[in-house]
């Protein structure tokens, strides 16, 4: 494969449709290089975390647990432990395992920032605590987590929330449909929102490479994406054509959102008139207008739960699916003349 041109522009969506793994008659695939200006960080070990809690154990799911990666290190943080807190480990099995706690109810939620410096947890007792997280001096293996505030305000169960080190920002929703925006900085809270209906907050995103930085969030009840900006102010919303099943950000202005149709119906998603098939699909939509670009149709009938893009390179999307299966959409460049 051979490497792209440095400080070249990326193409746009026009220029390069998504495409699924497929080689099309015309089409050429675009020459880039993964591993340049990816950050080196040891390969996750193969296997089974074996459970070593004994009697303290509890409930691991998907929403209390996250990953923490340094160059030299991959830790894993688990909550829903029955004594409230919070178990930090190794994967290199280095440095032995890690407790902390700051709750006084089991902690359902866990998240981490993309660089890792912070880990945000909620619990059963509707708070929230944000930790920082960085590497002992002299030992790259060794994880110091410390708290630096703890989020009070909510009356019900965290039900989502997202942290932001570039627009210092902190957002936490409960099930009751409120959603608070605090200052990473200074810990202060800055703006308290309300869902319209007053549904639990079920995702929330916050769009920080975007060149206006705003703030999504959704409720798995009505399926509506709502768009506020970082203050708190609200900007525009837009009913989903399906499920969301998940959505995550890119570098270049815009929105990846999985969708499972309803009851395997057939819709159009409204801004760009495309039909959407009784099959799991990902939209383009732009960052900021929110109005629909592309949308990719994915030949695996299992629904997409995670959804990643290449930090540096938005032509390179991994989905993962409930199966347990990997997807990759790439993008391809139709030929002169074609």
């Amino acid at each position: 494969m051979l490497p792209a041109a440095r400080g070249a522009p990326p193409p746009s969506l026009d220029e390069f449709p998504p495409a699924l793994m497929n080689y099309y008659s015309g089409y050429e695939a675009v020459s880039f290089e993964l591993l340049e200006n990816e950050r080196r960080v040891p390969a996750i070990p193969s296997g089974i975390i074996p459970n070593t809690l004994g009697a303290s154990d509890g409930p691991v799911a998907s929403s209390n647990v996250a990953l923490l990666c340094f160059e030299s290190d991959i830790f894993a943080a688990f909550g829903g432990l029955f004594d409230h807190s919070v178990l930090v480990r190794s994967l290199s099995g280095v440095s032995g395992d890690m407790r902390v706690q700051a709750h006084r109810g089991r902690v359902v939620k866990v998240y981490s920032t993309p660089d890792s410096q912070h880990m945000l947890t909620g619990s059963e007792d509707t708070t929230f605590v944000l930790w920082s997280c960085t590497l002992a001096k002299g030992n790259y293996h060794k994880l110091n987590v410390s708290p630096i505030f703890t989020i009070y305000g909510h009356e019900d169960n965290p039900s989502a929330a997202a942290v932001c080190n570039v627009c210092d920002v902190v957002a936490t929703a409960s099930v009751d449909g409120v959603l608070l925006l605090h200052s990473i900085s200074g810990g202060s809270l800055e703006e308290t929102v309300r869902h319209p209906l007053n549904y639990s907050v079920d995702r929330i995103l916050i769009q920080s490479s975007c060149y206006v930085p705003n703030i999504l969030y959704t409720s798995n009840r009505d399926h509506v994406v709502h768009q506020i900006s970082i203050n708190g102010a609200p900007l525009r919303s837009f009913n989903a054509p399906g499920r969301i099943t998940a959505w995550c950000a890119t570098a270049h202005q815009f929105l990846l959102v999985a969708y499972q149709p309803f009851h395997n119906e057939t819709v159009v998603v409204e801004a760009s008139q495309q039909t959407m098939s009784n099959t799991p699909c990902v939209v383009y939509y732009h960052a900021l207008s929110l109005t629909s670009e592309k949308t990719v149709f994915l030949t695996n009938t299992c629904p997409v739960q995670v959804l990643s893009c290449h930090f540096s390179n938005p032509q390179v999307v991994i989905g993962g699916t409930a199966e347990g299966s990997l997807v990759l959409v790439r993008s391809c460049r139709q030929q002169p003349g074609v």
